[in-house]
Order: structure tokens, then sequence, then C-alpha cells
């Protein structure tokens, strides 16, 4: 006995919509995950050793602030700007910052840091571009020792001196050199990073995925539906427009999951942006994965996709698929 099944294309706009509503729940259990993983790595002794030696470097260093009611730490230039600090304190605590600094860079640095420290804070004073209203900055006394020209000091404020001399070179120049001279800290924030990308963002964007794409087309096995595509009233049809076998869901998932998803972070996007292109404007209007297994989506707002031909032909019998009503008797 012939069977004929006959569907609508889901609309784009609808599969739009579905599609970013997936996305949002992507996001919020990336979120999640990324949380759980954090918390987990976070209490690892290597983590807290290596969280320790930034700690401790960056407070000895004078390039920072320690808060050590919570261990946080903030650069010396933002403290001193969001502090409320009047111009001579940061005016004066930018200056010794900065000799710290060469001061430490002897100590835990490389063999000729602090003198190559030295030297690029003195070629900064002496720059031709380090200029206030046509006056350079820094020059040299009778002695040859580099000092704040005093022409400049007459009509510039500490505050002006502080933000135009000293905080550009502590922000974009000593930053810098703590992380290239001093080889402890430059290992223990390469830790930290790798752990954040390897332990952290990775396994959370991963197993957001699963989640995401994966364990609903599982649960919604009549179409194999994501969540939004669920909401949406969107499911998925092979060639005989039946429910794709579980190899094939399997296969599309693959598809997506290594072609699409893991690659998109490392590719700009280009992946989904050709998948994107397909479904916008193919003939089917089918994404990569679906053109690559031939599958289908289509509108099940009025219709119901099955599994197989017998349960259409048992779906036509009056009364298959409806519960039977038991009536309990009993003689007296």
């Amino acid at each position: 006995m012939a069977v004929n099944i006959s569907y609508q294309k889901a609309r784009f706009h609808r599969r739009c919509f579905a599609c970013l509503l997936d996305f949002l729940v992507f996001a919020i259990l990336f979120g999640l995950s990324f949380l759980a993983c954090r918390s987990i790595v976070t209490v690892t002794p290597d983590f807290q050793q290596a969280e320790s030696t930034i700690l401790r470097i960056r407070e000895e260093s004078g390039l920072f602030y320690i808060n050590h009611s919570n261990n946080h730490s903030l650069d010396i230039v933002s403290y001193l700007r969001d502090g409320g600090f009047d111009g001579y304190y940061k005016w004066n605590m930018s200056r010794k910052a900065i000799d710290t600094f060469i001061d430490f860079t002897g100590k835990e640095g490389l063999p000729d840091s602090q003198e190559k420290v030295q030297k690029s804070y003195d070629e900064y004073r002496l720059s031709p571009k380090l200029t206030y209203k046509g006056l350079p900055f820094f020059i040299k006394d009778e002695a040859g020792t580099i000092i704040e020209n005093p022409a400049v000091v007459e009509i510039a404020s500490l505050s002006i001196r502080f933000e135009q001399a000293y905080a550009p070179y502590i922000d974009h120049i000593a930053q810098a050199y703590l992380v290239t001279e001093i080889p402890t800290f430059n290992e223990a924030t390469h830790y930290e990073s790798n752990l954040l990308f390897f332990a952290e963002i990775i396994p959370a964007y991963a197993f957001a995925g699963l989640l995401t794409y994966l364990v609903p087309v599982l649960i919604f096995r009549r179409g194999r539906m994501t969540l939004g595509k669920f909401l949406y009233r969107i499911g998925t049809v092979d060639k005989r427009l039946l429910v794709p076998k579980m190899g094939r869901t399997l296969a599309r998932f693959a598809i997506f999951y290594f072609g699409e998803l893991l690659l998109t972070p490392f590719t700009f996007g280009i992946p989904f942006l050709v998948s994107f292109s397909l479904m916008a404007f193919t003939k089917d209007r089918q994404s990569f994965p679906d053109y690559m297994l031939k599958l289908y989506e289509v509108d099940i707002s009025e219709a119901k996709i099955y599994f197989d031909k017998a349960e259409i032909r048992l779906s036509d019998i009056p009364g298959m698929g409806k519960p039977v009503a038991f009536k309990m008797e009993q003689e007296l």
C-alpha cells in the first residue's frame, strides 16, 4: 500500500529565531559551565601557587596596589586615578613606583634587566616627543642628571605632570618590562593563561555545546529538535520524510559540532557564515550538515513526523493511537 507524506518547509525567519534561541541557551550554559570549571581550577595547589607568585611580584614591583583584605590587585596608575588623591600624592607615588620597579628588576630580573629598564626610562624622559606646551618635560642639569624642566614645573600642575609624564611610562613601558624581564612572573602568568584556555574556556564551551545541541535532540526524538526548534515547531526529516535514523542524527551533530561550533572561535565565525548562507540562499534552504546528509527542516505546527511507514499506516486505522477506555463491572 502506497504511503503519501507531505510537509511545508519551515519558514526562514522562524528557523533564524529558533537558532537565536538555541544560541542564547548555549551562552547561558557556557557561562554556568565556565563558572563551574573556574571554581574547580582555582582550588588546585598549582593554580594557588601561581596566583601567590603573581600577587607577590606585583606588590614588590611597585607597579600595583594590593588589597590584602581580598588579595585583589590594581595597577598603580588606576589606583591613583580612582582613589581621589590630590596631585602631589599621585605625582610622588608614581615617581616612587618607577624607582621601586627599577630596583626590583635588579633583584628578580634577568642579568641585564635593571640596566635595560633604567636606560629605557632615561630615553623616555629625554624623548623630544615628551613635551608640554612646546617645552620638554625633562632636561639634564649641569651634573648630567635628568630632572624635571623648571619651566614646565612653573606652568604645569602636579596632576598634569603625573598624567602626561609618569603615568604613560608605567602603563605602556614598565608594565611591558614586568612581563619580559621578570621570568618568574612570565611563567606564572603563562601558566594561568593556559589554565584559563585549556581547563576552563574550552571544556565549558564544549560541554555547553553538547547540552544545547545534542541532549535535546535525543530527548525530542520525533523531529530531532533542539529546544529552540521545539518551541518554534520545526522538525527534521530525512529524504524519506521520516525521522532521521540515530546514526544520521549523530553524524549531523558531529558535522555541526566539530565543523562549525568548535572551529568558529578559531576561524572568525567563517563556518557559521557558510552554513547560514547555504540555509538562506540555496534552493532547499539546507544548512551545511543538512546538505551533506540530505536532511530537511519542516514546519510541524499542523503535522506530525513519523518514525517509519508502519506507524503511518497504523495512524490511518480508526481508533489506533487513541487511549482505550476500560470499564470495570462486578456482579452482585
